[in-house]
């Protein structure tokens, strides 16, 4: 007997290209807010936890209004499945803000350039996908273009941000497929599976600050003098506005923060990872104006 899976129809062409379009937009509109807030502090874990933290806080308010049903009463079994996840998005995204704090917005996505081919690599060997010739042109054309600007198109560039975002590119291409499997987990409750990865994320990446020794940056940002920045707008209130913007429900409500997670759930859900990454690879300018507030 057939199960009730067979019968869905796959997503239309338009409903693939919609998704992926909306995740391009919403994603580099994060890129943008995450480094105007990295220019201005020396603790990007900082910023990721109250990121987190801000997250979790908006789903217990959503809970108590009604507006959605959490499970309060945490499943062991599924902290336990969730680990793997947890422990991506806590390197991946941690790897993620370095890397923009050491390189430049318009060289952010060349220094994590290699998404795609990590991607299509792990695709293949965990989730046994079948690989195309365009998608093997694509990595072809996505490779070269990494390595020619690293290491021939003449700008300076930060070797410790390259070092980060290849390294972020790796974790990445892991979560996705990662969350792929997770969702089983959650018995396929996107909802609980964002609750489930904010809060252990928090509690996870909470020691990892005392550890990486950002606790002095912390206590200057928190308790020390706030010099005005840019529009007279003090460090702490520009640190605070930015994670409120950019407060991750999911991997990534603040403005971009929820459009980023509600776009990477639905390419998760309509494409591949394959598809995700080779859209975002191969769909977002290399070169995008310089939005360094420093310059």
């Amino acid at each position: 007997m057939p199960s009730p899976s067979s019968h869905q129809h796959p997503p239309s062409r338009a409903l693939v290209i919609g998704t992926v379009s909306f995740y391009l937009v919403a994603a580099l509109a994060m890129v943008m807010v995450n480094k105007w807030v990295l220019n201005i502090t020396d603790t990007p874990l900082f910023f990721l936890l109250s990121q987190l933290v801000i997250a979790v806080i908006l789903f217990l308010l959503a809970h108590m209004a009604g507006m959605l049903q959490l499970p309060l009463q945490l499943d062991t079994q599924v902290c336990k499945g969730l680990i793997p996840m947890v422990g991506l998005n806590v390197i991946g995204l941690s790897f993620s803000n370095y890397t923009l704090k050491y390189v430049d917005v318009p060289f952010y996505q060349v220094a994590r350039g290699m998404v795609l081919p990590f991607t299509v690599g792990t695709s293949f060997f965990l989730l046994h996908a079948r690989l195309s010739l365009r998608i093997l042109l694509a990595c072809g054309v996505v490779t070269i273009g990494f390595f020619v600007g690293v290491f021939l198109d003449g700008t300076e560039v930060s070797l410790v941000g390259i070092i980060f975002g290849v390294l972020s590119s790796m974790i990445t291409a892991l979560h996705s497929v990662v969350m792929k499997k997770s969702l089983d987990v959650v018995h396929g409750s996107a909802l609980h599976l964002s609750w489930y990865t904010n809060l252990m994320s928090a509690v996870v990446l909470a020691p990892i600050i005392i550890l990486v020794g950002e606790l002095p940056g912390v206590m200057k940002l928190l308790f020390g003098a706030n010099e005005n920045t840019a529009g007279h707008m003090s460090t702490l209130a520009m640190f605070v506005m930015g994670s409120l913007i950019t407060a991750r429900i999911l991997r990534p409500p603040g403005v971009f923060g929820f459009l980023v997670s509600l776009a990477s759930l639905m390419s998760i859900k309509v494409t591949s990872p394959i598809t995700l990454r080779r859209a975002r690879c191969c769909g977002v300018p290399a070169r995008l104006p310089s939005t360094d507030a420093r310059r």
